[in-house]
């Protein structure tokens, strides 16, 4: 299960902010420009990357989130919906849509 941990509102007439999240194991802040919920509430949906970049299949099952010090975060899942490009990370659903993947990434595979 995922929570939304903390809001910060840039404009909150037009439901703009940053949404924390945290499955209690990894946290992201994503963007949102259609946000009108509450903290502490469950979220149920799928984070949408932006321009990832470089992914490939990896040869572990390690999972991780991590925000680089130039504020790019760092994934490393599984690909659960290889048609959709949804990677599973945790809890957390991430969709890579926009982002080119390479045909030798398969359904099941971890990426990074």
């Amino acid at each position: 299960m995922i929570w939304i941990e903390k809001v910060n509102w840039l404009d909150k007439d037009n439901g703009e902010a940053y949404i924390y999240l945290t499955d209690g194991i990894y946290r992201v802040v994503c963007f949102s420009s259609s946000f009108y919920e509450d903290v502490e509430l469950k979220f149920n949906g799928t984070i949408y990357s932006y321009e990832a970049e470089n992914v490939y299949k990896k040869f572990d099952e390690k999972c991780e989130i991590r925000k680089n010090d130039d504020g790019i975060y760092h994934l490393e899942g599984k690909m659960v919906d290889r048609e959709n490009k949804i990677v599973r990370i945790g809890e957390f659903l991430i969709s890579l849509s926009d982002s080119q993947i390479d045909k030798d990434i398969q359904l099941n595979d971890y990426i990074e």
